[in-house]
């Protein structure tokens, strides 16, 4: 891998943790928790607020851990995102 190839794919990295911040700002919580919450109890962020902008940012959140897996295999990173989220879930059915 080029060297020029390598520091666009580390940036673009920086960029999605910057706008993975930005989320865990906008809601108070780790994007884990924020991604585990979509499993459980949901209704503190249904008082702040509308369920459109957080199926949205759910959206978002999912698209950018995608990207950031993908990335991280051109850098030979072997990384499973959302395994990792997976581990704090309780099955609720069978």
């Amino acid at each position: 891998m080029l060297e020029l190839e390598r520091r666009k794919i580390e940036r673009r990295i920086e960029e999605i943790d910057e706008e993975i911040s930005k989320l865990e700002q906008k809601y108070g919580m780790s994007y884990e928790e924020f991604y585990n919450r979509m499993e459980g109890e949901i209704t503190p962020l249904l008082k702040r607020f509308d369920m459109d902008e957080i199926m949205d940012d759910l959206q978002k959140l999912v698209s950018l851990l995608d990207e950031k897996e993908k990335l991280l295999r051109k850098l030979g990173i072997e990384a499973d995102l959302f395994a990792e989220l997976d581990e704090g879930w309780e099955r609720v059915f069978p």
